[in-house]
């Protein structure tokens, strides 16, 4: 079963490689485009679809982190005290269960152990 399912994957990505190297003419590669930039004045060649997004990307970021409010010496925001405290009394709250677990209390008529 597993060699039926290998051979019909390769011969997926086999169609795959044809269709997108079909899809892409003599001058749309990579090579062809290096070489067409050096001849027309050595220009910079033409950025992939992937380095595109990742300029816009990064621009997007820039343009947030510009927008950003760096914060006072000493300030935090009121969500992380308000989380500090919440997991300090969860931390106290387990820690206590745990010891009376340990020893032996019963809880609500029922044994721990």
């Amino acid at each position: 079963m597993a060699g039926a399912r290998d051979r019909k994957r390769a011969q997926r990505q086999k169609r795959k490689r044809r269709s997108s190297d079909a899809t892409r003419g003599p001058a749309e590669t990579p090579e062809a485009n290096a070489g067409i930039a050096e001849t027309n004045g050595g220009g910079a060649a033409p950025e992939s679809f992937q380095e595109r997004m990742a300029r816009r990307y990064e621009e997007r970021n820039a343009e947030a982190r510009a927008k950003l409010e760096p914060l006072a010496k000493g300030e935090r925001p009121t969500a992380v005290t308000v989380g500090a405290v919440v997991s300090a009394v969860l931390a106290i709250v387990f820690s206590v269960s745990a010891v009376l677990a340990i020893a032996g209390v019963d809880a609500g008529g029922r044994d721990i152990k």
